[in-house]
């Protein structure tokens, strides 16, 4: 915001400062802010995708995205398992993903008026 603000040629009191602020909004904040949306639309489908490829590779294995929650961090845990969660690679890395992807999202400029608006709304 405060790069935005800087390129106003109004101060606030002024007529035009109102029309400037709204041009600032339409072409710079919303479009980020719907770009974030997106992302988060996009990141929960990934995890959706790969829980049905682990489902149909292996049904054996109830609870694998709990335990698959659990090794995210421990690539050795995994390796020691070995065979047993090989099915569930698919859903070990897509967890992995969506993790990383909402990290990126939490650090879009914007992402504190788009998490502002769904905590509010």
């Amino acid at each position: 915001m405060v790069t935005i603000s800087k390129t106003f040629t109004s101060a606030p009191w002024e007529s035009n400062f109102e029309d400037e602020v709204h041009d600032a909004w339409v072409e710079t904040v919303l479009p980020a802010v719907e770009a974030i949306d997106s992302s988060i639309q996009d990141n929960r489908s990934i995890l959706s995708l790969a829980a049905g490829v682990a489902g149909t590779i292996n049904t054996s294995l109830p609870g694998l995205a709990i335990v698959a929650a659990g090794l995210l961090g421990h690539a050795g845990a995994v390796t020691a398992l070995g065979g047993a969660v090989s099915g569930g690679a698919p859903l070990l890395q897509a967890l992995r993903d969506r993790r990383a992807a909402a990290r990126d999202i939490r650090m879009q400029p914007f992402y504190f008026l788009y998490a502002a608006e769904h905590a509010l709304g």
